[in-house]
């Protein structure tokens, strides 16, 4: 059965919520449970990443797992977080598709 796929706009929300729980955390609850609250958005922020990168080969520089991100409305990119290697399209599977076919980017000066 195939993979349903992340509702971006809804793991969004999530995370801005996620986000709001953590900030009223940091003032006013005992730090164990702001850490708590700071992992849960590191976790849907991870989530997202491999979502918006769902698809994508690995690095064929150095075989990391490719990670995917919203840059602004209607820019997506695919990339490695060890090396320069990034791709951009208009939509996520844009965004994959450029980087399975290896149309990478000029990594900025």
């Amino acid at each position: 059965m195939a993979k349903k796929p992340v509702d971006e706009k809804s793991l969004r929300a999530e995370i801005e919520t996620a986000r709001a729980e953590y900030e009223a955390a940091v003032v006013s609850e005992p730090a164990h449970v702001a850490a708590e609250k700071s992992k849960k958005v590191k976790t849907l922020i991870g989530k997202l990443a491999a979502a918006l990168a769902s698809g994508a080969d690995v690095c064929p520089k150095d075989g990391s797992a490719a990670i995917g991100m919203r840059r602004k409305a209607g820019l997506y990119e695919v990339g490695c977080l060890a090396c320069a290697n990034r791709a951009q399209g208009e939509t996520a599977a844009e965004a994959v598709e450029n980087w399975n076919a290896g149309e990478y980017v000029a990594a900025a000066a």
